[in-house]
């Protein structure tokens, strides 16, 4: 047997050891964990950050592409003959029209007040249904986007723009 009591057998040893641990290792797991935290905080923050330039860069596409659409619409008005040949029911070209036009939609096609469907690009299955407030704002002139999901189908957007053969109303 040994003369010497093994270090934490003695009081000196148990109290160096606990003064080490005091100084180095507890200073050292707070200074860890403080920075574990800020650095957790930082990029939760950065990835925020980029989240919204991202969203907010995705969404002045879609205006920008929605704008573009719109302007289409317009330029179907300003071509079309809308008035339905005789025993015509396919769509047409529209002489000065963009041929990408049809592209850009699925179906472009112009409805009457009187009901008559005048296909210009491909066909609508169905016409969106327009409740008073929607039909309040294209007489005013706004474009409208409409959507409809039904079950087991997928989401249809609608985007309808009334088409005034004349002057203006005050």
């Amino acid at each position: 047997l040994s003369r010497h009591p093994g270090p934490l057998r003695s009081r000196f040893g148990r109290r160096l050891l606990l003064l080490f641990v005091g100084c180095a290792v507890v200073p050292t797991a707070v200074v860890a964990t403080v920075s574990y935290r800020h650095v957790t905080q930082y990029l939760i923050s950065q990835s925020e950050t980029r989240l919204h330039q991202a969203s907010k860069t995705f969404g002045a596409a879609i205006f920008e592409r929605l704008l573009l659409l719109d302007a289409t619409l317009k330029n179907v008005s300003a071509h079309a003959i809308l008035r339905p040949a005789a025993g015509d029911s396919s769509a047409r070209a529209i002489p000065g029209l963009d041929p990408a036009a049809g592209r850009r939609f699925t179906a472009l096609e112009f409805v009457g007040d009187d009901g008559v469907r005048v296909p210009i690009s491909g066909r609508l299955a169905e016409l969106p249904r327009l409740t008073g407030r929607n039909r309040a704002d294209l007489a005013e002139g706004l474009p409208l986007l409409a959507t409809e999901s039904r079950d087991g189908h997928p989401t249809r957007t609608y985007m309808v723009r009334r088409i005034s053969q004349g002057p203006p109303r005050p």
